[in-house]
């Protein structure tokens, strides 16, 4: 799923210039391939394989290296896309 919306464009510092999609297993395997939803890891540590992302996102947040970053659970991505699209052409 290739929407723009990992991408904030707030480009001040790397946590806000990318976001990270919390989804459940099943969800993530379905439209996030290769953990694509893990976009702030992948930018900040490009060379980590796709399948060890989880792992990552969890040692950076217990060590609190996500503060300030954008992550979120895929539902407010959801409506945070949909928001935008009625704002851009109202019925």
């Amino acid at each position: 799923m290739k929407s723009g919306e990992e991408f904030k464009g707030d480009f001040s510092s790397p946590l806000t210039a990318a976001r990270t999609n919390v989804v459940p297993g099943w969800l993530e395997w379905l439209i996030f391939p290769h953990r694509v939803n893990y976009h702030i890891e992948h930018h900040l540590y490009a060379s980590v394989p796709h399948y060890s992302l989880p792992e990552l996102h969890r040692e950076m947040a217990r060590r609190g290296m996500l503060e300030g970053a954008e992550v979120l659970p895929f539902c407010l991505t959801l409506r945070k896309i949909f928001n935008r699209a009625a704002i851009a052409s109202p019925s």
